[in-house]
């Protein structure tokens, strides 16, 4: 235990018992000069009034004025006084929290020791006090002006660290709004916070990024507002932005309204054809085919012809006054002359029979022409193979040759008799 906390706690618990007494005093509506047996007369007649069964609020305060209270810090007191002296020693808390930062330095730690010393009993207030202690030794240089954005940010930095969690995000969101005018400059004063006064961009590292952020928050904002397109219930005919597609460029609402209008009449104009083609009055076209022969072709453009100028919903009949018009046989019903008519070509066959389908409002259709694939077998080329051809080394004999020695420079020495002189 700190020698702080060693000289505050008499005088805190001499304080802490006054407001004990002054509580239960509240509780037994009784004045501060009168005395033990005007207290207890009082006492016996709420119990009467109470059918001798008191609460626990009225036992504890009757405890506190007989003097027969246990110890103050480990007792469980009754939860109305307990809730009275837990909101007492938070508004001490926020108090200190509000005049932090224009105490100075020491004050500052003095007093905060001196509170932690006397909130060990009560969580709240000793996790707020928690809260409170990265600013104890945070210094706050003075604001010179508005046009000082890094002294500003400072401020506001400090108004934000005092604040409980809630006030905090609601007036951090009333700041940003305020800097919604000059994001740039704000942004830019982030990085001279972080330069300068590193302690303070540790405690609000979460602030100083949303502010610096702010530029390109504000700008995508505007993007998604400028592209945002009004969507239409075509069951109520109520208007409703689209919210899906602020992400999305303009162009495509339209590109793809162009599509949608091709592809209805593209199905409309479809519809149409068929009902004609299908119609029981309507005229019927000779189809085309590159395989017909000139004759063939004659021969239907005149049978076109007479089919185009019988009546509605007459029955099909080849005309008689062509040398070529024999009947169409039994199934199609026998000609006058009890010939029976045969097209020189297969192809003015299946043609001449669609028409007829067509003109008695049948549905026609082209069977599929179906080719046998043709198989080919594969080829496979013999490998070649090359033998690997073997040159055998040739060896050579060796040459013997005697070695050759080299001729002294010098000739051998002679020898002889030594010479002797004469004396």
């Amino acid at each position: 235990m700190s020698v702080a906390s060693q000289s505050i706690r008499p005088s805190q618990n001499s304080d802490r018992i006054a407001r004990r007494l002054q509580w239960a005093r509240e509780q037994l509506e009784i004045g501060d000069a009168e005395d033990f047996d005007v207290v207890r007369v009082r006492t016996m007649t709420r119990l009467g009034k109470d059918e001798f069964v008191p609460d626990a609020v009225t036992l504890e305060a009757y405890r506190v004025l007989l003097g027969a209270q246990r110890n103050f810090f480990q007792t469980r007191e009754s939860p109305s006084y307990a809730q009275r002296e837990e909101n007492a020693l938070l508004d001490e808390v926020e108090k200190f929290a509000n005049q932090m930062f224009a105490m100075p330095l020491a004050e500052r730690r003095q007093r905060w020791q001196e509170l932690y010393a006397g909130m060990q009993h009560c969580l709240r207030a000793k996790a707020r006090l928690e809260l409170l202690w990265p600013g104890v030794s945070l210094e706050l240089p003075e604001i010179r002006g508005e046009a000082d954005y890094k002294s500003r940010l400072m401020g506001y930095l400090a108004e934000l660290f005092v604040l409980r969690p809630a006030a905090r995000a609601e007036r951090l969101d009333e700041i940003l709004q305020a800097m919604r005018g000059d994001s740039k400059q704000w942004s830019a004063a982030v990085e001279s916070v972080r330069w300068l006064h590193k302690p303070w961009a540790t405690v609000a590292a979460d602030v100083l990024e949303r502010v610096e952020k702010l530029p390109e928050t504000l700008a995508a904002a505007s993007a998604a507002a400028s592209s945002v397109s009004v969507r239409r219930d075509y069951g109520t005919g109520v208007g409703m932005p689209s919210i899906a597609t602020a992400s999305k460029p303009a162009s495509d609402s339209g590109s793809r309204r162009g599509w949608i209008i091709f592809v209805v009449l593209a199905i409309a104009f479809g519809l149409l054809r068929f009902f004609i083609d299908v119609s029981p009055g309507s005229r019927v076209r000779a189809p085309k085919s590159s395989t017909t022969s000139p004759s063939d072709e004659a021969e239907l453009q005149r049978l076109m012809r007479a089919l185009n100028q019988r009546p509605p919903n007459a029955p099909f009949a080849p005309d008689q006054s062509s040398p070529n018009a024999p009947s169409v046989g039994p199934a199609r019903g026998p000609l006058e002359n009890g010939t029976e008519f045969r097209p020189q070509s297969p192809v003015l066959e299946s043609q001449l029979e669609r028409l007829q389908r067509e003109a008695e409002g049948l549905p026609t259709f082209d069977p599929p022409s179906f080719q046998p694939p043709t198989f080919q077998p594969p080829t496979f080329d013999p490998p070649t193979f090359d033998p690997p051809t073997f040159d055998p080394p040739s060896f050579q004999s060796p040459t013997y040759r005697p070695p050759t020695f080299p001729t002294p420079r010098n000739p051998s020495p002679t020898f002889g008799p030594p010479a002797f002189r004469q004396p």
